[in-house]
């Protein structure tokens, strides 16, 4: 079950059945399956073209890191949405889609696209669940280096987008830097 838990990029819920012999598929989104594996397509296609055109052979992993994580942090703003109609805003901002195609995203989709860009390019990501002010939110933890740093992409758009120059306030921060704002479960990542 963990394997397939990744499988459907937010649109696709993939569970086995009782007696582990038979693979369903389930959307909550409100998009067929036939429309949730197109997008899935297209995030495909995205990531390969943002890869191709971003990486170059002999850069470093901090290289490609940062300069996967500008681009993510400058062709995506933050979905306003989410505050103004909690119960109503796009299903597909809390998606890689969302951030990646639509431009527009939440946490969830920001934490999600930059690990799908940082895995695509051989770096090791994962999402981070955790807080930032009591309230619910997601980042991500990468290994550069041999070691493991976080970012937070949604916060640094929203600051990249609100006021001049790049922010790169939630890159690469050390576990006692992320700590100052931002509070997760230590023991449940490395």
């Amino acid at each position: 079950q963990k394997a397939l838990d990744g499988l459907g990029e937010g649109f696709i819920v993939c569970t086995l059945d009782d007696e582990a012999t038979t693979i369903n598929n389930d959307t909550d989104s409100g998009s067929s399956l036939t429309e949730c594996t197109q997008k899935i397509d297209l995030i495909g296609e995205k990531v390969d073209e943002i890869i191709s055109g971003i990486t170059r052979p002999g850069m470093t992993d901090l290289e490609k890191e940062a300069a996967l994580y500008d681009y993510l942090i400058q062709n995506a703003s933050y979905d306003y949405r989410v505050y103004d109609d909690p119960d109503n805003y796009p299903y597909d901002s809390g998606t890689i889609y969302g951030t990646l195609i639509n431009g527009t995203g939440v946490c969830t989709g920001y934490a999600y696209a930059l690990q799908k860009l940082l895995n695509a390019a051989g770096i090791e990501c994962m999402t981070v669940l955790g807080n930032y002010e009591d309230q619910y939110h997601m980042w991500n933890i990468a290994k550069i280096d041999g070691v493991y740093l976080q970012l937070d992409p949604t916060f640094d758009s929203v600051y990249t987008h609100a006021y001049p120059g790049l922010s790169h306030a939630y890159f690469n921060q050390t576990d006692e830097q992320m700590r100052k704002d931002h509070d997760w479960d230590a023991a449940a990542y490395p």
